[in-house]
């Protein structure tokens, strides 16, 4: 990964045997190396240099899979396997290039596969790397919206723990993230344990020329783990855990924990995360926060009839014929309905109509839809679906995505 430098300083003077140092386990006061991330710079790894690492403090890997739609790690196998031999927690992380929702659900899908291939399973911890020249040449906005859709492709494959990977200059400045979300890099000059940076996010990575004892020549990027994401103990992976609640569809309201996004939550409570936002008031950059109590049905609790929704939001599991068998009708009815040439490929967070009704008020956003094609076939127009649905940039709409009429 690429090196962010807190602060430059450049020296006119000559000072031997300084520039070349490298911190160590005997650099006074440091950190703790909790994680490090490997990449094909670090080349091959053995078990006995993994063992080496563990040995300094190191629990966790966070291995290089992918970059962009036509790059594997070569050493990533090896790195991988050797790591997991060590008795260390492996993670991947992918290095973005998309510029696009298409290029961004591309590039997700293309880490998943190598990942798999890799050893992933669904609580792997996925890292989305972004440091990329092209994000500093986009708006807040539009990251967001690129960003969003490689996290959410993610989830739609069951993949449960996203996280990104930035420097601290791109933070906020050209895309957000939730408070506590984020492995962000920051090169201190004087890095130390009494003076720890961003304690409220995922992890700090505070160096990139840590060098171990007994692995001469290398050095690698190291980070301190706050909340255990990246070193969780592997023996708790085997443990009977119990299941997590399931929230009452009925209910008014929820409280947001770590590690929610709108998406997954309309997806628990089956319905449209846009839906969420509109009833919350929550706009772009859509950002929620841990403890926020948020509403998820405006029924006030008021009074209920039998009436089936005219709508159904695709949950992680759910098939077409499932689906047709709960709500009473047939999988053609509801192939006609939607517009779904293959029974076999729906998505989660997908929003289905399951009904006939043919004045519907609102339109959800198909791989391949342009904005220009829906108001077609709205029978409208591409600056009036703009300005109803607060749309900067016509180019910028995504698959699930609920656009009003």
């Amino acid at each position: 990964m690429k090196k962010f430098l807190a602060s430059v300083v450049i020296l006119t003077v000559f000072l031997p045997n300084l520039a070349s140092a490298a911190i160590t386990k005997y650099t006074p006061g440091i950190p703790r190396t909790d994680f490090v991330d490997v990449s094909s710079h670090q080349g091959s790894l053995s078990v006995s240099d993994y063992q080496k690492m563990k040995s300094e403090g190191v629990k966790g890997v966070v291995v290089k899979a992918t970059e962009g739609t036509n790059y594997v790690n070569p050493y990533a196998t090896v790195q991988a396997n050797n790591a997991r031999a060590a008795g260390l927690t492996v993670s991947f992380y992918h290095f973005a290039r998309y510029n696009s929702v298409a290029e961004a659900q591309a590039e997700a899908n293309y880490f998943i596969n190598v990942a798999k291939e890799l050893g992933a399973d669904k609580d792997t911890i996925m890292v989305n790397d972004q440091e990329d020249n092209q994000v500093y040449n986009r708006d807040v906005l539009t990251n967001n919206v690129l960003n969003k859709a490689f996290e959410n492709t993610l989830w739609a494959n069951g993949y449960k723990n996203p996280e990104v990977y930035t420097g601290s200059y791109l933070l906020n400045s050209r895309f957000n993230l939730t408070d506590t979300q984020g492995w962000i890099a920051q090169y201190v000059a004087n890095p130390l344990a009494s003076n720890l940076k961003f304690t409220g996010r995922s992890a700090w990575q505070w160096a990139s020329d840590y060098q171990f004892q007994g692995i001469p020549g290398k050095n690698f990027d190291v980070s301190i783990d706050y909340k255990g994401v990246f070193t969780k103990d592997k023996d708790t992976e085997h443990k009977v855990i119990p299941p997590t609640p399931v929230p009452n569809p009925n209910a008014s309201t929820y409280t947001v924990v770590n590690g929610d996004t709108l998406s997954g939550i309309g997806i628990k409570f089956g319905k449209n995360w846009t839906e969420i936002a509109s009833l919350n008031g929550i706009s772009k950059p859509y950002i929620i926060h841990v403890g926020q109590v948020i509403k998820v049905n405006n029924n006030g609790g008021g009074n209920t009839n039998n009436a089936v929704s005219s709508t159904y939001v695709v949950r992680s599991g759910d098939t077409l014929s499932g689906i047709a068998n709960k709500l009473g009708t047939t999988v053609s009815a509801l192939q006609s309905a939607n517009n779904i040439a293959n029974a076999n490929l729906i998505y989660a967070g997908q929003t289905l109509k399951t009904s006939g009704n043919t004045s519907q008020t609102t339109y959800t956003v198909k791989s391949g839809d342009t904005l220009s094609d829906i108001a077609s076939k709205l029978g409208t127009t591409v600056n009036n679906l703009q300005s109803k649905n607060s749309i900067s940039n016509p180019n910028l709409i995504f698959p699930g995505q609920k656009l009003n009429k």
